[in-house]
């Protein structure tokens, strides 16, 4: 998972938080500052 923002923290971990309880099997690796151009991608 690619994030842009610091901000995306502020929601992201309470979320992830949730998705270990459901799927503690499953790994997730945060990677800040892999993010593509957005307007682009729009």
């Amino acid at each position: 998972m690619a994030i842009e923002c610091h901000a995306c923290f502020e929601w992201l971990f309470p979320v992830l938080e949730k998705f270990r309880q459901k799927w503690p099997d499953v790994d997730i690796d945060i990677k800040p500052g892999l993010a593509f151009e957005e307007l682009p991608a729009l």
